[in-house]
């Protein structure tokens, strides 16, 4: 339990349903009884995977553990039949071992609405009986009330799933399991870098939490990996903040581009960026001129890193017209410095007018 980091309103949730399932004689004498489905919400790489094994581990129950796409065929019958096998499987390993989880990973590529009328093939029909099974199983675990809980994990809208399988007696608990805050991150990248040798004199844990808002599990563990590689490249032993930076600049925007360039767009692509950190420094302070770069990868010529000093649920209209004013920068610095400007405004120009769009016909903030 102790190995899944952060998440604490998450685990406390989880933790709940395990003593449920250890100590299920406390919930039958007050006439209580289990819970049947647990839905695991939240964006991909945040752990709902391992949360689910974790709540399997401590649990001490037979964990299985399925993909939704697996239950999927062009086949009729096919789906069903896999859906009937798996929860036999469960109960046959409930009465020997006392209990079950199941683990349905991608719940929606089954669960989404039904379609219904004369006009959808094969295909609709076999995954609306695959559906349908689901659902008959989930009710029949009542019949001998089964130590079963299956939980299903998704990154998907919960509009999209059917409403059936979201109803009481199914998934009727659902546990959000949302991106690290800073303390996670913290705690995150002291797990990931316990694995690798590090500078520990040259890079600061804390800063790299402050760095990587809206990183998922999944990313900080990839960003230690590829600086890994770069220390590698490097011949070095440890790996120091600047394998980091790399790394994090490889993974968001590509290898570097071994191209010539001319030594006046040099100049024009150093002028660019540095109107977007003007801009950030001077009207955005939520935000942190991290890194400035002229050196081309992938598509770009350079880059300006600024990232949210802090986590930000919504964005008032203050926040959004700083953002529209530092995509406008690299345009005004770009005619102050040269009297013209060039096309590498066109990203910046789109982000602009898409946040601007959004405001007026969205957000009611205009005029």
């Amino acid at each position: 339990w102790s190995d899944v980091i952060g998440m604490d309103e998450a685990k406390q949730e989880a933790l709940e349903i395990v003593n449920l399932i250890k100590d299920r004689a406390e919930l039958q004498r007050i006439g209580g009884k289990i819970l049947r489905g647990l839905l695991l919400v939240g964006p991909p790489g945040c752990g709902k995977t391992y949360l689910a094994k974790a709540i399997a581990t401590e649990a001490k129950l037979p964990f299985i553990a399925i993909s939704g796409s697996e239950f999927v065929e062009m086949f009729v019958g096919v789906g069903a039949g896999r859906v009937r096998n798996l929860f036999s499987r469960a109960r046959l390993l409930s009465d020997f071992k006392g209990g079950c989880i199941i683990f349905i990973d991608e719940i929606d590529a089954v669960g989404t609405s039904r379609s219904h009328g004369q006009n959808f093939g094969g295909g609709q029909t076999e995954y609306n009986q695959t559906l349908n099974q689901l659902l008959v199983e989930m009710d029949g675990l009542k019949e001998k009330d089964w130590n079963i809980v299956v939980i299903g994990a998704t990154n998907a809208p919960q509009m999209t799933l059917d409403r059936a399988l979201l109803r009481p007696g199914r998934f009727d608990r659902k546990i959000h399991v949302d991106m690290p805050n800073l303390d996670d991150r913290q705690k995150l990248f002291s797990y990931y870098l316990k694995t690798v040798k590090y500078d520990s004199v040259n890079v600061h844990i804390d800063r790299l939490a402050r760095i990587t808002v809206g990183y998922s599990p999944a990313d900080i563990a990839n960003l230690v990996r590829e600086a890994a590689l770069f220390t590698v490249r490097g011949k070095r032993q440890l790996i120091t903040m600047r394998d980091i930076d790399e790394a994090r600049e490889r993974i968001a925007l590509g290898v570097k581009r071994r191209i010539k360039v001319r030594e006046e767009e040099r100049w024009q692509i150093a002028y660019h960026e540095a109107g977007h950190a003007i801009i950030t420094y001077l009207l955005i302070p939520t935000q942190d001129v991290f890194k400035i770069t002229i050196t081309p990868r992938g598509y770009t010529g350079g880059v300006t890193w600024t990232p949210e000093k802090e986590e930000i649920l919504i964005r008032d209209r203050q926040k959004l017209l700083g953002e529209i004013k530092t995509c406008l920068g690299s345009y005004a610095a770009e005619k102050l410095q040269f009297g013209i400007t060039t096309a590498g405004v066109d990203s910046d120009f789109s982000v602009a007018l898409y946040t601007a769009h959004n405001m007026v016909w969205r957000w009611g903030m205009g005029k």
